[in-house]
């Protein structure tokens, strides 16, 4: 079952407080808010997810939702408010990300399937794509900033991560 409101994600994959709770192994690490850190996440990602076990299109498309959902903080920042936070947890096979950034202005998440992107358009097809590839997604307040999540079902038939 796929929701997501711009708020708050409520579901079975989602808490009454705003998100997913973390259950599972969990790691996390700053970046400073360069583009560079897009490409260290997605390598950091991808070993770390392997190291657990959780590989093939789960895997890969975690790493594809890390790039967009970093690549959004990263561009969006206040790079002067601090770094950007990520943080990844992998259960069963499931895959629950979160960016966090300083900045307290909300992404607009699409309620439905997004309408086409022009081949001039630049930008607008990251969060569209998160969410045809998650399970559920959301965006919760995070201090003076936000936490946008996903989660992605992996096919390990375990226990999901929230």
């Amino acid at each position: 079952m796929r929701t997501t409101t711009e708020h708050v994600q409520t579901g079975e994959n989602a808490s009454r407080t705003g998100g997913p709770q973390r259950s599972g192994a969990t790691w996390q690490t700053a970046f400073s808010p360069s583009p560079g850190a897009v490409g260290q996440a997605r390598a950091l990602v991808r070993r770390e997810l392997a190291a657990r076990g959780v590989t093939g299109d789960t895997a890969e498309d975690a790493v594809l939702v890390v790039s967009e959902l970093l690549t959004n903080a990263v561009r969006h920042a206040d790079h002067r408010q601090g770094a950007v936070e990520l943080a990844v947890t992998a259960c069963g096979g499931d895959v629950l990300v979160e960016v966090t950034d300083p900045c307290p202005r909300r992404p607009v998440l699409p309620a439905g399937p997004a309408p086409a992107a022009g081949p001039q358009q630049e930008g607008g097809r990251g969060l569209p794509l998160v969410h045809a590839l998650a399970e559920a997604c959301g965006v919760r307040g995070q201090g003076p900033g936000k936490t946008v999540w996903a989660i992605l079902a992996g096919s390990g038939g375990g226990e999901a991560v929230c």
